[in-house]
């Protein structure tokens, strides 16, 4: 059965502007360690931060929890051998564990001007 469904676009240079504006100070606050590190092995990082932002939007949608959520409590995973997943760590692995969930399906995409998430959450 399926719990929460969530989808966000997200503009990349919007993304791209907070990183030059805010640099190091954005990335810590919105991504982990391992995705800033996925990101910045990339001959241009934007797009893919963009992706996670959209990813982490799209989480937040589907588990109808906003605010209190702390950006890094969503992380995108990215496995060689599959599909990018996402890990839930505190409040939101509580809000999920809340609600049933039994597995979560990401689905991104991006390219130089938008990324896009869609988060399914499943019981």
């Amino acid at each position: 059965m399926i719990l929460g469904l969530g989808t966000d676009i997200v503009d990349c240079d919007r993304i791209r502007e907070a990183l030059e504006r805010h640099g190091d100070r954005f990335e810590e606050r919105i991504f982990t360690n391992d995705e800033r590190a996925y990101c910045r092995r990339m001959a241009d990082p934007t797009p893919h931060f963009a992706a996670r932002f959209a990813a982490k939007e799209a989480a937040r949608k589907a588990m109808a929890y906003g605010p209190d959520l702390n950006w890094q409590d969503v992380e995108v995973i990215r496995d060689p051998a599959g599909p990018v997943e996402l890990k839930f760590h505190r409040v939101a692995a509580e809000v999920s564990a809340g609600m049933g969930v039994s597995r979560v399906f990401l689905s991104v995409s991006h390219e130089q001007s938008s990324a896009v998430a869609t988060v399914v959450l499943e019981g």
